[in-house]
């Protein structure tokens, strides 16, 4: 197991380091940021039990938890470099280069651009036409609007 990887949840359950001992790679402050994520994913398991969209179910644990410390300089580098997922693959069910830190921009550009509400319904109907009523080529130009608007690139 990698040093970043302190939390977790088991049929329900969290299961994580203590912020009193959180490692090399964490601090109390970033623990708690952990605990918070860690029961998002608790939550929105009463969502969407079947939601296998791992850059939106951990984007959004991200987002809300609030660990937003690495991701402006990785979006930087995955947009000079055209590595960032298109909609396609966010919806996607596969797990991908920078999970974590598009899956963040993603919450946060569904939060900003539609509101929260929208945010919640993408999560429990993850399907972009039925939910936005847009192509995904559609969806797909203003969120890369989005991410150069915001993060640069």
């Amino acid at each position: 197991m990698q040093d970043w990887m302190v939390g977790t949840v088991i049929d329900g359950a969290i299961h994580m380091v203590s912020p009193a001992n959180p490692g090399p790679a964490h601090d109390f402050d970033s623990m708690i940021k952990v605990a918070v994520h860690e029961f998002v994913h608790v939550l929105v398991l009463e969502l969407n039990p079947t939601n296998d969209r791992p850059f939106l179910v951990e984007g959004l644990a991200m987002y809300l938890a609030e660990q937003y410390e690495f991701v402006d300089d990785a979006i930087r580098h995955m947009l000079e470099n055209f590595a960032m997922p298109d909609v396609d693959v966010i919806m996607g069910h596969d797990w991908g280069a920078g999970i974590y830190q598009a899956g963040f921009a993603f919450a946060k550009f569904l939060a900003a651009e539609f509101g929260y509400d929208k945010l919640v319904e993408l999560y429990v109907t993850p399907d972009v036409g039925l939910v936005f009523g847009m192509s995904n080529d559609e969806f797909n130009t203003r969120w890369m609007e989005f991410l150069h608007t915001n993060f640069g690139g």
